[in-house]
């Protein structure tokens, strides 16, 4: 016999392996497959000498080459309209810094790669970057992304970011339980400590607004029920907005984006930010 024998559901088929015996488990028809060779074939499916051979028997195919993207595709690069990053030394282009009635205190601190803006308020002061952009008053689709240090917790106006579109105001500050919308904890609790640095992300789309942190969706809120506020149309802040002492702000980035939100989702984008760390 060229090979072993292996009789079962009724076939037997001889296999060319040498030391293995003939096992029936009933009669039937045989099948042989070759102790070598076969077509050329090669059937010595361990011989990793020849790993295309192998593949090709094993139905596998051609190998890789080259690293693949396609797991990359199916969404396009994140745009904006207005951003600015790594102040360096001077406040972004079209901000204004409030401090009333006293004078903040401000720096520009080293934070990982980059640079930062630190805002300190006065005695009894505010202390808050702003700015105002008509499109909010003109546009129901938009998405706006912050990078800042949870520096205070849990006080409405601290480490504050409040939009305005002339309808309604959208604000959102960090607490131990996680972000305050408004008044209101957040549905998803992700709780930020004292002292991280955190990404905010607000996207606006027709009826709805929702709110991500870092790359966790947190809230969706039905655009309607956000507090009315016809003050200041078009106007964002960021940082103290109440009159408080010594609280700081720091800022490392900010985007908005109008017309539309960004293809990719938050938890796409920032996949790669080790969350609390600059």
């Amino acid at each position: 016999m060229s090979g072993a024998r292996l009789l079962l559901l009724g076939v037997c088929i001889t296999l060319g392996i040498a030391g293995i015996g003939t096992y029936a488990v009933g009669a039937g028809s045989s099948i042989t497959l070759p102790s070598s060779g076969g077509s050329g074939a090669d059937t010595t499916l361990s011989n990793l000498s020849d790993a295309a051979a192998a593949r090709t028997n094993l139905g596998l195919g051609t190998a890789a080459v080259a690293a693949s993207t396609d797991f990359l595709a199916g969404f396009a690069a994140d745009s904006w309209t207005y951003e600015w990053a790594n102040p360096s030394g001077a406040l972004p282009s079209g901000w204004s810094l409030t401090q009333s009635p006293n004078a903040a205190t401000v720096t520009y601190p080293t934070v990982g790669t980059g640079t930062s803006i630190r805002i300190v308020t006065g005695t009894s002061s505010t202390g808050y970057l702003s700015r105002t952009l008509s499109e909010l008053t003109t546009e129901t689709e938009w998405e706006a992304r912050v990078e800042m240090l949870a520096s205070t917790l849990g006080a409405n106006g601290n480490n504050y970011i409040v939009i305005r579109d002339g309808t309604k105001r959208i604000g959102v500050y960090p607490s131990s339980s996680g972000h305050v919308i408004e008044t209101t904890t957040a549905s998803m609790a992700r709780p930020i400590a004292t002292g991280a640095y955190y990404i905010l992300t607000i996207q606006r789309t027709a009826g709805y607004v929702r709110f991500w942190c870092n790359g966790d969706l947190i809230d969706t809120k039905v655009y309607s029920t956000m507090t009315a506020d016809t003050n200041n149309p078009g106007e964002i802040r960021i940082g103290t907005a109440t009159a408080v002492t010594g609280i700081v702000s720091e800022i490392r980035s900010f985007k908005i984006k109008f017309g539309a939100i960004n293809d990719a989702p938050p938890s796409h984008t920032l996949e790669g930010i080790l969350r609390g760390s600059p």
